[in-house]
């Protein structure tokens, strides 16, 4: 399977995602996502999903997602990685928030800064890996 890396490790992206996850989920610290398209099932491709969501940053309805990443559990310089969670980015037309959220990075692995939030964009959801 040919991919590139779409995100090394997203820190204010899959931090947000990840802040209502289990404990086991936290434990890794880094993720990879290579872009990828469906290939084959047609549910995938034609399906727009849409519902509301309610997060650290704001609350609203989300529409039109398109699928665009699968993230996996990465090892970047050491970092713990519990493989068994895997994670599909979907692409998806959202609000804009109200009030920004801001985080900092930890400059652990990239440059440590403060990131302050503006719409939403990507959402994560569970995928199993076959």
């Amino acid at each position: 399977m040919r991919g590139k890396i779409l995100l090394a490790s997203a820190v204010a992206l899959v931090g947000f995602a990840f802040a209502a996850s289990s404990a086991s989920a936290q434990d890794n610290q880094n993720y990879c996502c290579w872009q990828a398209k469906a290939t084959g099932d047609k549910a995938i491709k034609l399906t727009k999903p849409a519902g509301s969501f309610s997060d650290q940053t704001s609350s609203g309805a989300f529409e039109k997602c398109k699928f665009k990443a699968v993230c996996n559990p990465c090892n970047i310089d050491g970092a713990p990685v519990d493989g068994g969670l895997h994670y599909c980015l979907w692409q998806c037309k959202g609000p804009k928030v109200a009030t920004p959220y801001t985080v900092t990075t930890t400059g652990t692995t990239f440059n440590s800064g403060t990131i302050e939030t503006k719409k939403l964009k990507f959402i994560l959801d569970q995928c199993t890996k076959s």
